[in-house]
């Protein structure tokens, strides 16, 4: 038996409840490809209940146009690009904890507030490689421009 015959095996092998794996139904890639709308849902989210997401995600993208007007290279706008997407990553998880902080404890309470400082803060240190990375590759360009 080979490397990939045993993978496919385990893949197929029946589970306690009577249940085939995970990848035995034909139909589980259309199931992933639906859920996707969990995602826009959590877009939809963002951008209508944080007030702070819709200008993030067009400083964002200005900072990924303006890569692309000084002619950076396909590494550098791939760092700017990666750094960008980091950040607004970061907001997302941090509007996630505020939103779990608040359904497990709505009222005041200290342990809760430290909680969602740290996730604020983690949002700032995510952020900072957008701005380093604006910083290095495309500031320096635009300067030279002007």
């Amino acid at each position: 038996m080979t490397y990939f015959d045993y993978i496919n095996s385990a893949r197929n092998r029946k589970r306690p409840g009577g249940q085939a794996g995970r990848y035995n139904s034909a139909m589980s890639l259309v199931k992933k490809v639906r859920n996707i709308r969990h995602v826009g849902h959590g877009l939809k989210i963002m951008w209508l209940k944080e007030v702070q997401f819709p200008s993030q995600i067009t400083l964002g993208l200005l900072l990924i146009v303006s890569a692309f007007a000084v002619h950076a290279s396909s590494t550098e706008l791939l760092i700017l690009s990666s750094a960008v997407l980091l950040a607004i990553a970061a907001e997302v998880l941090n509007t996630a904890f505020e939103v779990l902080c608040d359904k497990l404890h709505p009222a005041h309470d200290a342990e809760i507030g430290k909680v969602k400082d740290l996730a604020a803060t983690f949002v700032v240190f995510a952020s900072l490689p957008a701005l380093i990375a604006f910083g290095v590759i495309v500031l320096p360009r635009l300067l030279t421009l002007l």
